[in-house]
């Protein structure tokens, strides 16, 4: 019984973490491959430091917004790919270089969703972190599924 009780608890983590992280993140990911493109034009893109441990180390934001029009209504969109959180990250990434890259008044291409043009996004499929989302949920998966269907080779005995 303890073993169904821990399969239960594996599956209950692995359906919370599916919804938490990898939801939204690769099915906008997958589905904005065959999504429209437009020209946008970047507004904003300025990396700020939010905290700063020392000159090297601290968390960092990237502000960065973009303007783009579809059959004639103005939208503005903030992604630059789907993620789960708000951009913020220890360390700079690849900030400094998405900043140099889009500088304000630069055009772009954005990709919209047809069915609500207000989702949109610059860079279009499922990133890294995005499969590790979805590989990490099926772990956890996984070993519930394999807790219910055979306890006995988890047994002590």
């Amino acid at each position: 019984m303890r073993k169904f009780i821990g399969g239960l608890v594996f599956m209950f983590i692995g359906a919370i973490l599916y919804v938490a992280l990898a939801n939204q993140t690769a099915s906008y990911g997958f589905a904005s491959k065959s999504w429209p493109a437009v020209d946008a034009t970047v507004i904003t893109n300025q990396m700020e430091v939010l905290h700063r441990q020392n000159k090297s180390h601290g968390t960092y934001n990237l502000r960065f917004v973009y303007s783009y029009s579809v059959n004639g209504q103005n939208y503005r969109g903030n992604s630059r790919y789907f993620d789960v959180g708000l951009g913020e990250r220890s360390g700079k990434g690849d900030f400094p270089e998405f900043e140099a890259r889009y500088p304000p008044g630069s055009t772009i291409t954005a990709y919209y969703n047809p069915e609500d043009p207000a989702v949109a996004t610059i860079i279009t499929g499922v990133p890294w972190y995005g499969w590790f989302y979805l590989f990490l949920t099926g772990i956890f998966m996984v070993v519930g599924v394999w807790l219910i269907l055979f306890p006995s080779d988890f047994s002590s005995d």
